[in-house]
């Protein structure tokens, strides 16, 4: 089921045919030139189903940004699933990930996602505990730093790479 967005929310027309739907709160892996260009590889973003002009598209929001970018076909979007979903299918490495991360209620969705899909599509063997440490704090700043690529898209492609040790970020 879409939701109609408000006023504040607009889409150029020739953009919103050119839109994909995917399952309501799923996550989406998106090629994203402004996460490219930061060395921030493809953007994961979970999805929400919206009516724009009459039409049920899929806009991509990240973790505490009140950005909405459509979800495009160009973009080649590959639907991740829903967290439940995921923890359905991995439920071993979704339980080392949140004891990496120091339990229910120390990550966010989208950082659980985030470091989920590092550990599986990754060549290496079962990684070692301390290695799902690592790929949970990569996943942290991973998503702190997507976060601020996507509000200061213009800065980011302006002065990429971007420095985000020297950022703070």
């Amino acid at each position: 089921m879409a939701v109609a967005l408000m006023n504040e929310f607009s889409f150029d027309p020739a953009l919103v045919k050119g839109a994909s739907l995917l399952p309501d709160g799923a996550f989406v892996s998106v090629d994203d030139l402004a996460f490219s260009a930061n060395n921030l590889g493809r953007k994961i973003a979970q999805t929400m189903q919206v009516s724009i002009d009459g039409r049920d598209v899929s806009v991509a929001y990240m973790d505490g940004e009140p950005t909405y970018d459509l979800v495009m076909a160009q973009d080649k979007p590959a639907n991740l699933g829903t967290l439940a979903e995921l923890q359905q299918r991995h439920p071993d490495v979704y339980a080392r990930l949140q004891d990496a991360f120091g339990g229910p209620g120390h990550f966010t969705p989208l950082e659980m996602v985030t470091a989920l899909v590092a550990v599986v599509e990754s060549d290496a063997p079962t990684p070692a505990a301390l290695s799902y440490k690592v790929e949970a704090m990569k996943a942290q700043v991973a998503v702190k730093r997507g976060a601020w690529v996507v509000a200061n898209r213009f800065d980011a492609m302006s002065f990429s790479p971007i420095d985000f040790a020297a950022s703070g970020l």
